[in-house]
Parts: C-alpha cells; structure tokens; sequence
C-alpha cells in the first residue's frame, strides 16, 4: 500500500497538470461572456453556448482529430468533476 506522502504528492502532481487546461477553459469563458455582452446576447448564457459549441467542434471534427482535441480540456474537466461530485457518491472513477 503507497504511503499517504506518496498518495499526496501524486494528487499535488495530478492538480498540477490541470492547471494549463483550466486556465485555456477559463479564458474562452471569459471570451465567450465577453462576446455577448458586446453583442448583447442575454437569451442563451455564455457556459451553456460554450459547452454545445465544443461538443458540435467535437463531432464535426474526424474521430482521431477529436480524440488529440479533447485530450488538452480532460484533465480540467476530470478536476471540476472530482471537485463538484460528493464524496462517496461511487459515479467517478
């Protein structure tokens, strides 16, 4: 069994890593909530728009070019999910 220093510093690793892909997914929220407030799009909010756009880009793109896209943004979104489910709740891996 790995020791909890060891257990720590793979989980102070693990945070580290996502930092570069949070910070690229923070800068297009701002830029995409920056973009309607300029053009005063106030019907669909800018998350919302952010994530279907993604998710669109994704499907549009031929499957080996998504997988190399979508592995930047994974270690942030497994980060906000781990952050954002409780404790125990046994859907995450």
């Amino acid at each position: 069994m790995p020791s909890t220093a060891s257990q720590l510093t793979a989980q102070v690793v693990r945070l580290i890593g996502c930092i570069p892909s949070l910070l690229a997914l923070m800068a297009l929220n701002a830029l995409t909530k920056e973009t309607f407030a300029r053009a005063a799009i106030v019907s669909v909010p800018p998350p919302l728009f952010g994530m279907f756009a993604m998710f669109a880009f994704l499907l549009a793109l031929p499957e080996r070019a998504a997988d190399k896209a979508a592995g930047p943004p994974l270690p942030a979104a497994v980060g906000v999910v781990r952050v954002v489910q409780p404790a125990g709740d046994g859907r995450a891996g």
